[in-house]
């Protein structure tokens, strides 16, 4: 009886938990399972960038062998705070530190069949954020059959620094070699968690897609993705060289208070007084990450803009687009008053540009000033540069679909930033039970987060009850406009955006 009675609490404890032993290329690692997801936090997929290995491409982390227990998320790289409105007055991440290059997966308890599996680089500018806030949870995607990845990766001076002494090795893009790293580390370790190597997406927002339009067109990449989803971002255009980047970096260094600038004492240097260095390397909203970047020759050879531009990108399928209110969030930090300061202001990006934009975006008063000033700095930094994007894509004849959020909330209209920035990311990865959420985001959210997770599995979005989704042609300029009554939109801010593309200059 008693041997009975053991073997079926054997038998509960086994079906209750379970197995999460995995075997990867570095050692066997441990999870949490629950709800039919199992989850492994902080794995390390290359080796603390510390020490001599500060501005080094990634290294393999050093090997293990008793079973790891990935149950908490990774330190993300230092970083000063957000100063975003729900983020402001608090550190942008719990913990921080040098030991950054981890990842996080949410997978399928079920392992019947290899899972397409979905990468996420998140945002922040590069120089700030990390994988641990509570809204890139996987779980609500993995449950719609595909493996959640996010990453940590080396941001501002840590991911960026170019410097003379490295010699005639590799410059800068650090964090864009983690990225690299990271996906390598798919490539090899995803089939002992369910995962199919051969169909990889990835997708980011803001910084993180730029990322992955940057990795659409870089050589460096090329295999080893699918698909790829950018939200709010774009492709970089007129990346420095490496001797111009030298010397932005040799004058940061100053300007943070660092005498001793050679590699050797940077190497040294406490981790707080490199986060002073990146500051006014990329202060201009949409373009603080392409300003970070370099052309290294091995992750760029030219500017992303370029290559895309000229149909040489990766022959993947793409979804793109951007928000209804990318500028609002950008616009707190302050603008024009009057409508002879908007026009100034315009005309530092061309002789012509203060009248071209002022005829597009009608200001008729000084009050009109600063309305006019955050729609065009949104279409500008966002909407037309996404848009860009996704003519280019399908000009070289790949697969692309667009769209345009604007669902907003009552507290994102009190706060007078509408569907700001960023705020799909909830709704994309279906974590949207904050009091500031009613019933239908959540029915939003199911139809983003189904639609992403089909766009992994098959190359095309689609959910039961979204409307059939067109694929994108430049003649229609088509979007899926997402709110609580999504549809197909042909023409969304073409006038804008045409005018945007008048006044842009790809090199």
């Amino acid at each position: 009886m008693r041997r009975c009675l053991l073997a079926v609490f054997v038998a509960a404890a086994a079906f209750a938990a379970p197995e999460t032993l995995v075997r990867t290329t570095a050692g066997p690692v441990t999870g949490t399972a629950g709800n039919g997801i199992v989850t492994y936090l902080g794995l390390p997929y290359a080796a603390p960038p510390v020490g001599e290995l500060r501005w080094c491409p990634p290294q393999p982390p050093t090997p293990w062998t008793t079973a790891r227990a990935c149950t908490a998320f990774g330190d993300c790289c230092p970083q000063e705070a957000s100063d975003q409105p729900f983020e402001r007055g608090r550190a942008a991440e719990a913990k921080q530190s040098e030991d950054c290059l981890t990842l996080n997966l949410w997978c399928p308890a079920d392992r019947a069949q290899p899972r397409p599996v979905m990468v996420w680089i998140h945002g922040g500018g590069l120089v700030n954020g990390g994988s641990a806030k509570g809204y890139y949870d996987g779980t609500q995607l993995a449950r719609r059959g595909v493996i959640v990845v996010t990453i940590n990766y080396r941001l501002g001076a840590f991911g960026f620094l170019t410097h003379a002494g490295l010699g005639a090795g590799p410059q800068g893009n650090w964090g864009l070699l983690d990225q690299i790293a990271a996906l390598r580390w798919v490539r090899d370790n995803i089939a002992a968690f369910g995962g199919n190597p051969g169909c990889v997406t990835i997708f980011g927002e803001s910084a993180g897609a730029l990322s992955t339009c940057t990795l659409l067109a870089s050589p460096a990449a090329r295999g080893l993705f699918h698909r790829a989803i950018a939200q709010s971002g774009a492709a970089p255009n007129g990346v420095r060289t490496v001797a111009a980047s030298q010397t932005i970096w040799l004058r940061k260094l100053a300007d943070a208070g660092v005498r001793d600038t050679s590699l050797a004492a940077l190497r040294r240097l406490p981790a707080a007084d490199l986060v002073k260095a990146y500051h006014g390397i990329g202060a201009t909203p949409g373009t603080s990450g392409q300003d970070m970047l370099c052309l290294d020759g091995t992750v760029l050879t030219e500017s992303p803009a370029a290559t895309l531009a000229a149909g040489r990108g990766a022959a993947v399928p793409l979804l793109i687009g951007s928000n209804g209110d990318e500028g609002t969030l950008f616009a707190m930090r302050g603008g024009p008053r009057t409508k002879r300061e908007l026009e100034a202001l315009l005309n530092r990006l061309s002789p012509t540009a203060g009248a071209e934009v002022m005829r597009v975006y009608p200001v008729k008063t000084d009050a009109d000033a600063a309305t006019v000033y955050t729609a065009a700095l949104g279409d500008a930094s966002f909407t037309a540069t996404c848009r860009r994007v996704a003519r280019w894509h399908a000009a070289a004849g790949q697969p692309t679909w667009r769209y345009w959020f604007r669902e907003t909330t009552a507290l994102s209209n009190r706060l007078g930033l509408g569907a700001f920035h960023g705020a799909e990311i909830p709704f994309v990865f279906g974590q949207v039970d904050g009091v500031q959420y009613r019933q239908n985001h959540r029915r939003l959210a199911e139809l983003m987060n189904t639609a992403w997770a089909n766009f992994a599995i098959s190359g095309a979005p689609s959910a039961p009850g979204l409307p059939d989704w067109p694929a994108y042609v430049a003649a229609r300029d088509n979007a899926m406009v997402l709110d609580d009554q999504p549809q197909v939109i042909d023409g969304v801010r073409t006038a804008e955006c045409d005018m945007w593309d008048r006044l842009s200059v790809v090199r």
